[in-house]
């Protein structure tokens, strides 16, 4: 597939030196005395990804933000031509924060001339990090088989009605990073009775953390039975970049390994491993196919897992034949099931994963009802319904969500889609 910087939010690898998240995220109250509006105005004005916006070494800030970013901010359009056409601009830097190429910051209107823009840190989520009482009245919690010299960490979110929240750091890891998994347990969860683990793999530009507010998960696990948990594994050796590496995790039973990590140092989960997991569901987006393809083929797990969930994630268009041509019966029955959700620059890839599967199907006497396609460039959403009476879902997306374009917006809704479905599998 033909790479290139106008194309970098949809590809497997980019080997910019400096991504667009990182440079975009890296400002500091004494680097810039520019408003943001002004900022970018400049960055998204044209196709440069320069700014007169200096660092403090002196040197011009190069924002590196690729055109697929642009477009989906809803800024194809410049911004001074958007004023002059009466139109208001869409607000970059809230959309940016809720991708988490941002940190959640404001930069005060500019001074007295020569005095530098404030940052002003703004509240996050409410959580208890371990060895501190935080105002959630959650009990103080402390990490199991912490790292060497240095403390593990378990942040709790109260539970309400989204269910609790943790993250851990571990030994099974990516890297060293301030989350190595998040973890959802929704409310009314009962430890005796049978659990299912979805995974969530996220895509580039945003990390374990940062997944679960951006794309609504904990609001989206309303949707779920109490006995489906949610595990958002940090796959990135570099959170938050637009870099494929994934230190350790494509070697044999990493994810296993990390897996059953997590499930020991979550109280619910405690003395449950994967073995005892009832089912298992993949789910990538975007560059998150990376990770889903070694968690369904290198660390035992194939009978475990009962369906995969392709969110605009078809970079390597044959990956996913190996576990389709294995379950081919049970896909073709329902007892499996495998939706590929795609926006039109991977069509090929999807149609022709379609073609095969159709292909498979002929050859082994099944038939193609088991197959839900819709193709249409229609914004409407796969019905939870559909996907329950189909092994397999082939759906082009052109929703869009709040300002986001195609490819965000399917990570908002198709969580609970999939848990709605399940739900209505007999």
């Amino acid at each position: 597939m033909a790479q290139t910087s106008q194309q970098s939010d949809f590809v497997s690898e980019r080997s910019a030196a400096q991504p667009a998240g990182d440079a975009v995220s890296n400002f500091s109250s004494c680097e810039t005395s520019k408003t943001w509006s002004s900022i970018a105005s400049k960055i998204w004005s044209s196709d440069s990804s320069k700014s007169d916006a200096v660092g403090s070494n002196g040197k011009p800030m190069d924002f590196s933000v690729p055109k697929a970013l642009s477009d989906s901010l809803g800024l194809s359009t410049p911004i001074a031509a958007m004023q002059f056409q009466g139109i208001q601009p869409p607000d970059v830097q809230a959309q940016l924060e809720n991708r988490g190429l941002l940190p959640k910051t404001r930069i005060s209107p500019t001074g007295a001339e020569g005095q530098r823009n404030a940052i002003v840190k703004l509240p996050d989520i409410q959580m208890e990090r371990a060895g501190q009482r935080g105002r959630t009245g959650q009990p103080e919690l402390r990490g199991q088989g912490d790292r060497a010299g240095e403390a593990g960490r378990r942040i709790v979110a109260p539970e309400g009605g989204l269910g609790k929240v943790y993250e851990f750091q571990l030994q099974n890891n990516t890297g060293r990073h301030k989350v190595d998994a998040s973890v959802i347990i929704p409310q009314g969860y009962d430890p005796q009775k049978p659990t299912r683990m979805l995974v969530y793999n996220h895509g580039f530009r945003t990390d374990a953390h940062a997944a679960i507010s951006y794309s609504e998960l904990r609001e989206q696990m309303r949707s779920a039975d109490p006995q489906t948990i949610l595990v958002v594994p940090e796959w990135q050796a570099s959170p938050g970049s637009n870099s494929s590496a994934r230190g350790r995790s494509d070697q044999p039973n990493f994810y296993r390994n990390m897996f059953n990590e997590i499930m020991k140092k979550t109280p619910e989960l405690a003395g449950k491993n994967v073995d005892n997991l009832a089912s298992i569901g993949i789910i990538s987006h975007s560059a998150g196919y990376n990770p889903s393809i070694a968690q369904l083929y290198k660390n035992g797990l194939q009978d475990k897992i009962t369906s995969v969930t392709v969110l605009d994630s078809m970079y390597n268009p044959t990956a996913y034949d190996g576990w389709i041509k294995s379950n081919l019966r049970d896909l073709a029955s329902g007892n499996k099931h495998f939706q590929l959700i795609y926006t039109g620059h991977l069509a090929n890839q999807s149609t022709g994963l379609q073609g095969r599967v159709e292909q498979q199907l002929a050859r082994a006497g099944l038939g193609n009802q088991s197959i839900y396609k819709d193709h249409a460039r229609g914004t409407g959403l796969v019905s939870p319904d559909a996907i329950a009476q189909h092994g397999f879902v082939f759906k082009r997306s052109e929703f869009t969500n709040r300002g986001d374009g195609a490819h965000g917006a399917m990570t908002h809704v198709y969580l609970r889609q999939l848990l709605k479905s399940e739900r209505r599998v007999p």
